[in-house]
Parts: C-alpha cells; sequence; structure tokens
C-alpha cells in the first residue's frame, strides 16, 4: 500500500484500541506489516529493473507525484473522517498515522544511510521480504481487494465505537 492507505489502515484498526501515542506509534508499525502482507498495490507496480534498488527520488516524476497525491488524499480522508467526524484524539491519530508509514520512511529516508547498522539492515531486509508479492497480470484484481481491505478495516472502526 501506499502511504494514504496505510495511515486509513492503521486508524481504522486501532485508533480506538488505544489512548496511549508510545502504543499508537507501535500499533502503526504493526499495522502497516499487516497490511503488507495483504494483496495490495504500490511501488510494485514498477516493474522496470533500473528501479529495483528503489530510489524513491530517481522513479519518474509521475510515480512521485501519484504517491504524494496518494499520500495527501489519505491525510484528507484520515483528518475528515477520524478527527473531524468521530472526534478521535489528533494525537493518537498522528502516532498511529507515523507509525504506520515508519517503515516505508525508513526505507525511502535512511536506509542508504543507516546501512552499516545491523539492526537497520536486518529490519530492512524484513520489511522487504515480508512484503506481498505481485503476479504481473492481476493488478486490477489486486486493486480490487485492497480497497476491500480498506473498506472492511473502516467498518471494524465502526464496530468498535462506543458511544
Amino acid at each position: 500500500m501506499l502511504a494514504g492507505s496505510h495511515i486509513i489502515f492503521a486508524n481504522a484498526i486501532f485508533s480506538n484500541l488505544t489512548q496511549n501515542n508510545f502504543s499508537a506509534f507501535i500499533l502503526g508499525i504493526i499495522s502497516h506489516h499487516i497490511a503488507d502482507r495483504l494483496p495490495h498495490l504500490d511501488l510494485n507496480l514498477i516493474r522496470h529493473t533500473k528501479f529495483n534498488n528503489l530510489d524513491f527520488f530517481k522513479l519518474p516524476l509521475k510515480i512521485q507525484l501519484i504517491v504524494y497525491a496518494e499520500f495527501l488524499l489519505g491525510i484528507f480522508f484520515v483528518y475528515y473522517y477520524f478527527i473531524d467526524n468521530y472526534k478521535i484524539n489528533n494525537l493518537i491519530v498522528f502516532y498511529l498515522s507515523l507509525g504506520a508509514i515508519f517503515p516505508d520512511l525508513i526505507n525511502i529516508f535512511l536506509k542508504n544511510k543507516l546501512e552499516k547498522i545491523p539492526l537497520i539492515n536486518y529490519y530492512v531486509k524484513f520489511h522487504k521480504n515480508f512484503h506481498f508479492k505481485l503476479k504481473e497480470n492481476s493488478k486490477t484484481k489486486i486493486l480490487f481487494l485492497q480497497i476491500v481491505v480498506l473498506l472492511f478495516s473502516l467498518f471494524f472502526f465502526r464496530l468498535t465505537l462506543t458511544n
């Protein structure tokens, strides 16, 4: 999933289950890995070998703009749906969202700078190998499944509301 989908999923699954900022951050990271195991589309759409070593800032501008747009849409949705509509604590939403994108932030911004640290190296490999593998001919079906997963997570959120 791209960042916007990750933050929607994290808030839908966990925003009603914690009131602690640290646990919200950890639950956001956990939600990232849960979502990564589910069928989804993200930069795995790019099959060109020159992008195999994913340096986000060397991707074509069109791909970067899609990623940024999806992220902004996710932020707007999370703000409107969880904070404005359901009055979920701003800090809980923030820390869940930060945790939900943290594994990708490490891969995009820190992987090359911290690659000599064994724990970071181990985590980057874990994250890469833990990820859902996309089959080339199934993009439409996977996109549909990702939308279903997000809708079910929002349904789960509604079920966990306490009045």
